[in-house]
């Protein structure tokens, strides 16, 4: 899953494809101290047809953001970012790939691993591992002299939910073993209770509006919205604290994809 937090200004991003969805229109406002509410209205622009095949996704727990391409992959300091990880799954850290590009394709140790896309994403239908029973890896883009990749703490699934699917990322800065100080809760989709969601907690290495890069904490969810018409998204966010609040909606053009329109930013009050 490719953030892109450098990329997304905080007065918003629009995607310039001719998405089915428009620009979602974002507040947000404290209600108290420590509480923040955030309100998203999604609409889909006039005339277009929405698709409402299912959207394929992944979450990785792991991405590190356009990061110089080594010559090893060492699971001692992952690609250069500080953090140790077991790629292989034999509870160690001493291993290590070579790791280079094979026309877009980044190859890790006799592991390919094919780009998955930049907003317009294509999934294989299983997620490549650097070792038979490792960690999955996904690359975002295509290889080069930098890359973005997710790394899964094993096998990486291939998931999907019914679209179109409104993505929200809220960002904080927690350092690379800080805890989160923020927390979301009381999802609701025009007024009531939402029963289905998916969420995950995302450890992402990236630079944020041109600083050096940093250790984020990304609280990333998405929600099943309806097709037609407009609607209104409301969740609440607990803990002190400055971040950063982004939206969009994606939906599935083909099995096994997922094409992400334009993105909305704002800075948490």
């Amino acid at each position: 899953m490719r953030l892109l937090v450098f990329l997304l200004l905080i007065n918003g991003l629009a995607w310039a494809g001719e998405h089915p969805f428009g620009l979602p229109e974002l507040t947000v406002f404290s209600a108290a101290a420590g509480r923040r509410v955030v309100s998203i209205r999604v609409s889909p622009r006039p005339g277009a047809e929405v698709p409402t095949a299912p959207v394929a996704f992944t979450a990785e727990p792991l991405a590190l953001a356009d990061v110089p391409l080594p010559a090893w992959l060492a699971e001692a300091d992952v690609l250069g970012s500080g953090r140790a990880v077991d790629l292989d799954g034999d509870g160690k850290l001493t291993g290590r790939w070579p790791i280079r590009c094979m026309a877009d394709s980044l190859a890790v140790g006799d592991t390919i691993v094919r780009g998955v896309g930049w907003d317009r994403f294509r999934y294989p239908r299983a997620i490549p591992r650097v070792t038979p029973a490792g960690a999955g890896v996904v690359l975002y883009g295509a290889c080069g002299p930098r890359i973005t990749v997710g790394f899964g703490a094993g096998a990486v699934p291939v998931e999907s939910m019914p679209g179109p699917l409104l993505q929200v990322s809220v960002v904080e800065r927690t350092g690379a073993d800080g805890p989160p100080k923020l927390g979301l809760r009381d999802w609701k989709l025009d007024n009531e209770k939402i029963v289905r969601l998916r969420s995950a907690r995302i450890q992402a290495r990236e630079a944020v509006a041109g600083e050096p890069p940093e250790w984020l904490t990304v609280h990333w969810v998405l929600v099943p919205v309806p097709a037609k018409g407009s609607h209104l998204v409301d969740f609440v966010i607990d803990g002190e604290g400055p971040g950063l609040v982004f939206a969009a909606v994606n939906v599935a053009e083909a099995p096994d994809t997922r094409w992400r329109g334009p993105i909305s930013g704002r800075p948490l009050p």
